[in-house]
């Protein structure tokens, strides 16, 4: 794929190594930082929910993902769990013609069919799917958890991101849960009141809640 230089990943809205005294990169940096501590820089999957709709989790998910692939020693692959209101698919160019829950429903889909070039060196991206079944539970299927161990084993220099819906409006975001080692929670400037993040966090096994944006 063609690689996407500064003006492209700035009309997309994700950093971008030439602009790195950019306050936003060195935020990004040092949440990068702070994650690979606590991981003690092992491959891990990390879930990155919002306190509310429009809360930027979608762009912390794929600037986090951008900043762990700014490393020439590790991977990243971001996931678009949000799949009632897909966001990933802006990163991939050319037609979409399978994604997240097409895998899921197709025992004879093959995992690298889903895993699409973004553009960006060492990062990876899985888009929602198309055609997507609102009534159809896709996170409890059996084969959500056999991708999430395999994306996981596969390459232990690589960050998995999962790119999840607000946690207090989502049964997918809570069922996920479960299929992450970490979260992050994001917090929109102004349009949360505590009450709202306490109960957000309230959900969270404290042992995996790396910590609030």
């Amino acid at each position: 794929p063609v690689l996407l230089d500064a003006h492209g990943r700035l009309e997309k809205k994700i950093i971008y190594p030439e602009a790195s005294e950019n306050a936003t990169i060195k935020a990004l940096r040092e949440i990068r930082t702070k994650v690979l501590q606590r991981t003690a820089g092992s491959s891990s999957v990390i879930m990155v929910t919002g306190t509310s709709l429009g809360s930027g989790a979608s762009f912390v998910s794929v600037n986090l993902a951008a900043s762990f692939a700014l490393d020439a020693s590790r991977t990243s692959l971001i996931i678009d769990c949000n799949i009632r209101d897909p966001y990933l698919h802006h990163l991939i160019s050319g037609d979409i013609k399978a994604g997240l829950t097409n895998y899921l429903t197709d025992a004879r889909g093959e995992l690298a069919d889903i895993i699409l070039p973004t553009g960006i060196s060492r990062m990876r991206v899985i888009p929602a799917g198309v055609n997507i079944d609102p009534a159809v539970e896709y996170f409890t299927m059996d084969r959500m958890r056999r991708l999430i161990r395999s994306v996981r084993e596969r390459y232990p220099d690589r960050q998995v991101i999962l790119d999840c819906p607000p946690l207090a409006r989502s049964a997918d975001a809570q069922i996920l849960l479960e299929h992450c080692d970490y979260v992050l929670v994001v917090v929109p400037y102004a349009r949360a009141t505590p009450a709202k993040l306490q109960s957000a966090l309230k959900l969270i096994d404290s042992r995996k809640l790396l910590g609030v944006i």
